[in-house]
């Protein structure tokens, strides 16, 4: 999934056409729907977040958005973090990000994509605990300006 077709699934799903977005931020119909088949790159980032209050996107579906500007996500994957809100964004988007070999992203099936991001909260979590540690064992040098 692109920023044009998560813009496109957002708009079909308030009932809203091209016209009402156009009203609502200014760009053109024309424009809009370039962005939303990927002929058009995505806006400066004022006009984003008037085309995501214009076709009323939610704080995750937003936050997604964003990201999508300078990355792609596959099609199972975003619909999972759109979906699955125990699922930290930030995970999702690290799990788009992965290197695959011999493997194609976009034929992975929702519960592998799962068992990823799953096994990329807890690697997370675990290097969160593992610089908390540090930070508590090293704060008299860290207080002192020595480390």
């Amino acid at each position: 999934m692109n920023f044009g077709q998560l813009l496109n699934k957002a708009r079909q799903a308030n009932g809203l056409n091209l016209s009402d977005v156009a009203k609502a931020t200014g760009i053109a119909p024309t424009n809009l729907h370039r962005m939303e088949t990927g002929a058009r790159p995505p806006p400066a980032p004022e006009k984003i977040e008037s085309i995501m209050r214009a076709v009323q996107m939610d704080a995750r579906s937003s936050a997604l958005l964003l990201w999508l500007v300078g990355h792609e996500m596959p099609e199972v994957l975003a619909h999972l973090a759109l979906q699955d809100r125990s699922l930290a964004l930030e995970d999702c988007e690290s799990a788009a990000l992965m290197r695959w070999v011999h493997v194609s992203p976009e034929k992975l099936s929702k519960e592998t994509w799962l068992r990823v991001v799953h096994h990329i909260c807890q690697a997370r979590e675990g290097a969160e605990r593992e610089a908390s540690l540090t930070v508590a064992r090293d704060w008299p040098e860290i207080k002192k300006g020595k480390s």
